[in-house]
């Protein structure tokens, strides 16, 4: 699954078991996909043209901006929808619209889509062989024909911050006088927030699993795990547990299930700091640089960062924000 903006994520057609709730779009209406593994039909998919018509009054650009609110929603996609997704939306947040550049960014998400199938999806691999292959191999004559098919959207109406953090870190590595510094810095904290939660959440679950085999005392210094304001969203009682439990006792009682929790609880340590407006503009963008890279290490959809630290100059002239 891949972060495009906001609430909008998309996947290949052929990975549809991980979304029951996903919409599918093709370029053709054709049955839903899971009618060609039981073969029976269960329904059928929608163009991206008649979703837009049905759903966005029929605007591309009120398609796009809808990306700001509501629930999350996974696009399932053929080939064909999910190349014209993609370039729609690099064409809208690139100044540059160089033919070799988006043929390098749509090789480079070949490469990353390649191996994420292939990691993720192996115990299904004769699943996906009733699906065509997500990226077909494009030349630079057909790259230019779909920039050309796809308008610009103007999404400054979205903030930046909607974006995934991939192109607004990328563009900070490309000029460090970045202008959406206070956007990056609050996708950063957005990062944290779902950290700080989904690392406590994973401890709850185990702890629970374990519970009942817990001596009274070990209990008690786990009782924490039925506090009701640890959840999603309430960030600043998360962030302040978070940073101040020690997690040792969890780890001594349930031996190496959770020592994993301590590789995360750096990150935290630069919250505060990040935030300060007395740091001078080159400590702050070393925080900046170093955190973010930090939380990519945590993995994610994340297809040129790599190629953009090795200094690859076609990418990096082109890699910047309108």
């Amino acid at each position: 699954m891949y972060h495009l903006i906001g609430r909008y994520y998309i996947d290949y057609i052929s990975c549809f078991l991980r979304y029951p709730k996903a919409t599918y779009l093709t370029q053709e209406i054709m049955p839903h996909p899971i009618s060609k593994l039981i073969d029976k039909n269960v329904g059928e998919t929608t163009t991206l043209k008649a979703f837009i018509c049905d759903n966005h009054q029929g605007s591309e650009t009120k398609f796009w901006l809808d990306a700001k609110e509501g629930e999350r929603i996974v696009f399932c996609c053929d080939n064909k929808t999910l190349s014209k997704l993609l370039f729609q939306f690099w064409k809208s947040i690139f100044k540059s619209h160089d033919t070799a550049f988006f043929l390098t960014l749509y090789k480079l998400m070949q490469k990353w889509w390649e191996i994420k199938i292939q990691i993720e999806y192996l115990d299904k691999m004769g699943q996906l062989e009733k699906f065509e292959q997500p990226f077909p191999n494009l030349d630079e004559k057909q790259v230019k024909a779909l920039i050309e098919e796809v308008n610009i959207i103007d999404l400054t109406p979205l903030d930046y911050e909607e974006l995934n953090i991939e192109y607004l870190y990328g563009a900070w590595l490309v000029n460090n006088s970045f202008q959406y510094k206070l956007e990056l810095q609050n996708q950063i904290k957005k990062r944290q927030e779902e950290v700080w939660f989904r690392k406590l959440q994973e401890l709850r679950e185990t702890l629970l699993q374990n519970y009942y085999q817990l001596s009274r005392e070990e209990q008690n210094q786990v009782s924490w795990i039925f506090d009701n304001k640890i959840k999603y969203g309430n960030a600043s009682y998360v962030k302040k547990f978070f940073l101040n439990y020690n997690f040792n006792l969890s780890e001594k009682i349930i031996s190496n299930k959770t020592t994993h929790m301590r590789d995360h609880a750096e990150i935290e340590k630069y919250a505060d700091v990040i935030s300060k407006t007395s740091l001078s503009d080159e400590l702050e963008k070393n925080f900046h640089i170093s955190l973010a890279k930090k939380i990519l290490s945590l993995g994610g959809s994340y297809f040129a960062i790599d190629y953009l630290k090795k200094n690859n100059h076609q990418l990096k002239e082109h890699y910047i924000l309108r």
